[in-house]
């Protein structure tokens, strides 16, 4: 019952019912990214496929939750997941999981990962792009 994950993610998750449905509240770990650590955060952003065919244009940003109880009122109106926490870890070059290609131009590029914790209880296709 674990939700899907693209981009080489990997996921682990909990299961609570209540009054008729079911959430979900587990955390992925996405691959590894390029920022530039001046400029600040990192250019991907964790979406949601909005329908069954999730193409580019069908992905929307996932909202925070309004709370982190498993409860339908920590749920934004009408999503189908939401964020409860995002953590990035900078990694070292000899983490195995340390970025692939080339950095980003700058002086100071860093490589991260990013983990995000969710509540969901739809299990939408989730991805980090």
């Amino acid at each position: 019952m674990a939700g899907r994950c693209r981009q080489g993610g990997s996921a682990s998750s909990g299961i609570y019912l209540a009054a008729g449905w079911a959430t979900f509240l587990y955390t992925v770990t996405w691959k590894s990214e390029w920022v530039d650590s001046i400029t600040g955060p990192p250019v991907g952003i964790t979406k949601r496929c909005a329908d069954t065919a999730c193409i580019k244009a069908n992905r929307v940003p996932v909202k925070t939750c309004l709370d982190t109880e498993l409860v339908a009122t920590s749920m934004p109106g009408g999503e189908k997941a939401c964020t409860v926490r995002e953590v990035r870890t900078t990694l070292h070059s000899a983490d195995p999981d340390y970025c692939d290609g080339t950095p980003p131009a700058g002086p100071y590029p860093a490589c991260i990962q990013v983990s995000t914790t969710f509540i969901d209880f739809d299990d939408p296709v989730l991805i980090r792009d």
